[in-house]
């Protein structure tokens, strides 16, 4: 029998007997979702529903401008925080990598070659006709080696696995980091244009208002001269211009800093942004059912990477816990060695060597204890911020639903309140042509319009951005294309 099949007769059943390990197993804690979502009375019955959900749908269904998947699509493909997730998720797989390795036997080789001068002055040294003083002369020799070098740490408690389990869970929550950036990114985007958009209208709305009141101040200028209007009807009148142009001005400035901000999410220096469709034509945001809470810890990438973050703390413990038990490991050599090259590879140049070690730690001033108690701790750590952060969820889809239902009242009365402005600016105009009027009534009826048609704007982006928030919070928008969808997963085991 050889040397190696001795060496894996005793390597087979220690490692058989790591097939337990120590420390806490992950399970999932229980109660972690109520039974349904805090929400609007009237959305409860669409909360529940089945068929397709929200979150489910992919961004390219959801947002359905062109314009506006064109951008998604080049943040997806050049924003830097994308980028910085995605090198974090090559980095936690290269750190599974080498957790991995600590599975498998280790073979180095080395190979050697000297050759050595020493004096010996033990030696007696006859005189020659080479050496007629009897000189000592140095002694000359030559070494040359190649060795393998097997080593196995059998892995008896468990230390090794836990430590390989850690490092796998902490590669699925990167890659659940990545996921949420992609879906912060997908929304940030759409918000951006969106209010890029509805910014355009109320420039648009400002510029016409501006428009019609310089007309009716140059008309006033001409009736003061002919002594029908008052100086103070043209003074009114000409600060409500230089109103119109000073709201103008942040207008512009605020569509400026967005489309700053826009090419800063798609990985551009600050540039002009096209548009697609107009902000009053964009397709509205599909509705459909948004699930139920438990459906979120599938769904919700933060949610998934802080449950991987509690299941790499949890198996830390164990592999903390083997470290108070004895280290095995085991040793092979094999190799030649010879005083001549040329005799290196023969027979009789051939050892080997076959050995056994164990470490028990007996007093390190407490260090294996106290990295026990770290661990359990950043354990309890890890579980407290997995429940924080899914009663955040729970919060913010809350807050999206009740946003979208009252956003839409909002509009609704806005869109009611400018018909109701629109008569009053018509019949003032006809009482101050009438003489039953001044021209003041009027002015205030026409400021209250202009006000009013800016809120209808504004609320109408709230409604849209409501629907926003509510796929993001819903785990909506994880997906980078259509022919490049990323299959869902779940935790699973740690294997």
């Amino acid at each position: 029998m050889t040397y190696i099949s001795r060496f894996v007769i005793l390597i087979v059943p220690l490692a058989l007997l790591g097939g337990c390990a120590l420390g806490p197993n992950y399970k999932r804690p229980a109660h972690l979702a109520p039974a349904s979502y805090r929400e609007p009375a009237a959305a409860t019955r669409q909360s529940v529903t089945s068929g397709t959900l929200l979150a489910d749908t992919p961004w390219w269904d959801v947002f359905k401008d062109p314009r506006l998947q064109g951008l998604i699509r080049t943040a997806l493909k050049h924003n830097q925080d994308l980028k910085i997730a995605t090198a974090r998720v090559e980095e936690a797989r290269a750190a599974l990598g080498i957790a991995t390795a600590d599975l498998y036997p280790q073979l180095d080789a080395s190979g050697s070659a000297a050759r050595t001068r020493t004096a010996n002055p033990l030696r007696a040294v006859v005189p020659s006709p080479t050496n007629p003083n009897g000189v000592l002369a140095p002694a000359l020799s030559n070494s040359y080696a190649a060795l393998l070098d097997l080593s196995y740490e059998v892995d008896l408690w468990g230390r090794v696995r836990r430590t390989r389990q850690a490092a796998r869970a902490q590669w699925l929550a990167n890659e659940q980091d990545r996921k949420t950036v992609i879906s912060g990114l997908v929304t940030d985007v759409a918000r951006s244009y969106f209010s890029l958009l509805e910014l355009d209208r109320e420039v648009e709305i400002t510029s016409e208002t501006l428009r019609t009141r310089q007309e009716t101040l140059a008309l006033m200028e001409i009736r003061r001269q002919y002594g029908t209007a008052s100086e103070l009807e043209v003074s009114r009148f000409r600060a409500e211009v230089s109103d119109t142009l000073a709201t103008l001005a942040v207008l512009r400035q605020q569509v400026f800093q967005t489309e700053n901000a826009l090419s800063i999410l798609l990985g551009q220096a600050p540039r002009e942004i096209r548009r697609g469709l107009r902000f009053k034509a964009q397709p509205p945001i599909p509705s459909v059912p948004v699930g139920l809470p438990a459906d979120l810890l599938e769904r919700r990438p933060d949610l998934r990477s802080a449950e991987e973050q509690l299941a790499a703390a949890t198996a830390l413990i164990g592999a903390a816990k083997a470290d108070f038990f004895p280290r095995i490991v085991l040793t092979a050599d094999y190799g030649t060695q010879s005083l001549e090259l040329s005799q290196l590879l023969q027979s009789n140049s051939q050892g080997w060597m076959i050995a056994g070690n164990a470490a028990q730690p007996i007093f390190e001033g407490g260090r294996h204890w106290y990295n026990y108690q770290a661990t359990k701790a950043r354990r309890e750590e890890a579980l407290q911020n997995y429940r924080k952060t899914v009663l955040q969820a729970l919060r913010e889809i809350s807050d999206a639903l009740v946003a979208k239902q009252q956003s839409g009242v909002q509009r609704h009365e806005r869109e009611d309140q400018v018909q109701a402005l629109q008569d009053s600016v018509r019949l003032s105009h006809l009482r101050y042509r009438a003489g039953e009027a001044s021209y003041l009534e009027f002015l205030d009826a026409e400021r209250q319009l202009f006000t009013a048609e800016l809120q209808l704007e504004q609320a109408r982006l709230e409604e849209l951005l409501a629907s926003v928030r509510l796929y993001k919070a819903l785990g909506g928008g994880v997906d980078i294309e259509p022919k490049k969808a990323i299959a869902p997963s779940h935790r699973g085991s740690l294997k």
